[in-house]
This record gives C-alpha cells, structure tokens and sequence, in this order.
C-alpha cells in the first residue's frame, strides 16, 4: 500500500486488482491490470501518479489518480517486491537478485545489478544518492543513485525482511524473529 495524503492511497493485491480511494478510505474503486498478475507493490509519485508492480516483471502506471494504467517496460521476470522513488528516479528490489533502475517515472527499467539467487524484500532510499536493499543474509548499498551496488552486511543467519531510513544517514533493518539492526 502507498499514501499519497490525507485522503489518497492506493493497495494492490491479488489477481492483478488495485484499490484505490481519493476519500480518505471511506470508499474505495477497483481496477484489475490486465495481466492479472499479484500486485505486490505500490508507489504514489504524487496525488495522481501512482505505480504498482507485482509478480512476473509487471509495473503499471497510472497519471490520472488510477483511472486509466498503462504497462510499463520492466525488463525483468522477476517478481517486484517493492519501488521507492526520489523524484522520476526509482528503484526496485525484485526476486531473482534483481535491483531494477528508472530515470523516468518509471515508464522503463534496466536491471543495474543481480545478486543471483538472492530474494530482495525491501528496498529504501536514504538520502538522494544512497539507497540500500535487503535480503535472505544480506544488505547492499549504493552511494551513487543506484547504478553500481556493494555488499554491505554479508553472513547472518536470519532473513532481513524490511529497511528503512530514519533520516539523517540513520536506517533501521528488521529481520526474522524480530532481530534489528
């Protein structure tokens, strides 16, 4: 799920349906993408741009508050975990090692790093040139805006599940069994 404000969110969910409410959750309207693929997750640019992506590569974006959504260019099979933006730039941390990079709303990814067989689960910028993701044992880092990533936190033996940045270079990083970092 994303807030855009107050009164405007959006959530996705299975079979390729989003929910949307400009209402402040009182009332909510339902689009299905026509791929039909499980929405796993959502990025409000600004109160009328929303993204979504979810399983298979899918990213679809709308520019009119969801009424209307267009399918993307992801470039990738894996699955879209989460997007984060700052400004048209965004990342995305997708299965399959993938780190996904736009310079353009997000209308066209490129794969800018793969980690193999690794699973990313959470992605979150920290400030506008340093971004870090998670997964299965290990945290990666970039420090210029996502084009090359480094290894940060290698060797635990619990999964890390979420990040992020508390503001001033600070991050939080939630793992299985509630272990934080």
């Amino acid at each position: 799920a994303a807030i855009a404000s107050e009164q405007t969110a959006i959530a996705g969910g299975e079979n390729g349906c989003v929910a949307i409410t400009s209402y402040g959750g009182d009332s909510w309207n339902y689009k299905i993408m026509t791929g039909n693929e499980q929405i796993l997750s959502a990025v409000c640019l600004d109160e009328t741009q929303f993204l979504v992506g979810g399983k298979n590569g899918a990213v679809y974006k709308s520019s009119n508050q969801g009424v209307n959504w267009a399918r993307c260019v992801s470039g990738t099979g894996s699955d879209i975990e989460k997007m984060v933006f700052i400004n048209d730039v965004g990342l995305a941390a997708c299965s399959m090692g993938s780190i996904l990079k736009t310079t353009d709303g997000g209308l066209n990814w490129v794969e800018v790093s793969n980690w193999g067989n690794t699973i990313f689960h959470d992605i979150a910028w920290v400030d506008s040139q340093k971004a870090m993701a998670v997964a299965d044992g290990i945290t990666i880092i970039t420090t210029d805006s996502g084009n090359s990533w480094d290894s940060l936190l290698t060797g635990f033996n619990f999964h890390f599940r979420r990040i992020a940045s508390t503001g001033n270079n600070h991050i939080v990083i939630i793992g299985d069994s509630l272990k934080c970092i």
